[in-house]
């Protein structure tokens, strides 16, 4: 229904003769909320940005960029490595609904909320094996922050040293049957980098390899291989991929398997 709601009613604003002009939906069958979605949009062009915006750090980036506030804004109900419905999150996420409520009241327009959900407290069924909240880590130089790359916290990072190699490895507990892992880097990216697998933790395979990372991509990477089954995992950074940075990694998690995108 919310497809329906939001995306199939989506239309295109024409500048005609001074006027923006809205094209049918492709869909003639809207409901009533999906037609108020884009009488309002209308209503708005030349006034707001017409688009969404979804963003931890407020609405202002996009006012400050084009001087115009976004019609729609998704605030972000953020904490997902806080106990869900404890006290500490119930302060976050009242926070999150504040925020967005005083936008809507000043700025005027479309809010929306967002929600992170946890990795589950016994992973036992899924296919996450370890990192990003769990398993015990390790790291070549700056060692005392290896546990912010498996705390499941997007907002903390493991930082490695720019010059030599660099690592960070998990402990799984016991072996695993893993076949994927995710990596979530800053800007300071590897440009090139292994993934590397162990039963002891001495004596390493690799079983994923890049050299030739062209660019940040803002996202993670997200590396499949051959199953194996090990105690330890490690990423291994051979070269930056910047001129100022060493390596800093928001998240490490390992998977039993990671599906291949349907296209």
């Amino acid at each position: 229904m919310c497809r329906k709601v939001l995306f199939t009613g989506i239309c295109a604003l024409l500048w005609n003769a001074g006027s923006a002009r809205a094209i049918e939906p492709a869909d003639p069958d809207l409901i009533p909320e999906a037609r108020g979605v884009l009488n309002y949009l209308e209503s708005v062009y030349g006034k707001k940005v017409v688009s969404g915006m979804a963003s931890y750090g407020g609405w202002r980036p996009v006012y400050e960029v084009c001087g115009k506030a976004p019609a729609i804004y998704s605030n972000d109900a953020f904490g997902w490595n806080k106990p869900k419905w404890g006290p500490s999150y119930s302060k976050v996420l009242q926070g999150a609904i504040d925020s967005t409520r005083l936008w809507w009241q000043d700025k005027g327009g479309i809010p929306a909320m967002q929600f992170h959900w946890g990795k589950p407290g016994d992973p036992s069924g899924s296919a996450w094996v370890g990192g990003g909240g769990g398993g015990k880590v390790a790291a070549s130089s700056n060692a005392d922050r290896a546990g912010q790359a498996v705390d499941g916290d997007l907002f903390t990072s493991w930082n490695g040293d720019k010059q030599g190699e660099q690592w960070l490895a998990v402990d799984l507990g016991s072996e695993q049957t893993v076949s994927g892992v995710v990596v979530a880097w800053w800007k300071a990216y590897a440009k090139a980098f292994q993934i590397q697998v162990s039963s002891d933790g001495q004596q390493w395979k690799g079983v994923f390899r890049t050299d030739k990372k062209s660019n940040f991509h803002g996202d993670s990477d997200v590396i499949r291989f051959e199953p194996v089954k090990p105690r330890h995992v490690r990423l291994v950074c051979t070269q930056p991929g910047t001129n100022w940075g060493g390596y800093a990694v928001y998240e490490l998690e390992v998977f039993r398997s990671i599906p291949e995108v349907q296209k």
